[in-house]
């Protein structure tokens, strides 16, 4: 659930796994968007949540970890769209950053190609790859699902 003053919101997301996901017992969560609202997420109970700040930006990256065998760290950016409010022009855009990520960790990757994965809903296009790191280092994870993720909202209040 996303609720927001902005029109349009992007979400770039990593989340790196060790383990199996997530099935558990789920609560409502607020995260303030300076000068663009508040991000609510329903997330597991049992993940905690550390909010921080890159000097300069007004984006916050909301880092959710948990440990034991379902070990995990996901890293969440809500940003504002800067470019052309067209739907098709936000997407192309929006899958370009994705593409570049692609080239980024192409090297490291057990897979020899990181097919790009669309996501779709009522008000949101977005896309991701998923990696296998081919030799992760301590204390780094096997697993990547990174990703970007446009939501469209027709009202100054929406919720999706």
């Amino acid at each position: 659930m996303i609720s927001t003053r902005a029109r349009s919101l992007v979400l770039s997301f990593v989340l790196l796994v060790a383990g199996p996901a997530f099935a558990q017992e789920v609560e409502l969560r607020s995260f303030p968007v300076p000068q663009h609202g508040t991000l609510k997420l329903q997330v597991p109970k049992s993940w905690k949540d550390k909010v921080s700040q890159t000097a300069g930006s007004t984006a916050p990256t909301i880092t959710f970890t948990g440990g034991g065998q379902e070990a995990f760290e996901m890293l969440l950016t809500p940003m504002w769209r800067t470019w052309p409010a067209a739907p098709q022009a936000a997407a192309a855009e929006i899958k370009r950053l994705v593409e570049q990520n692609v080239e980024r960790v192409k090297p490291k990757a057990v897979e020899k190609e990181l097919a790009i994965q669309e996501i779709r809903g009522a008000s949101a296009v977005g896309y991701y790859i998923s990696v296998t790191d081919r030799a992760p280092k301590a204390g780094e994870f096997k697993y990547m699902l990174q990703g970007t993720i446009v939501w469209e909202s027709s009202s100054s209040r929406s919720q999706c």
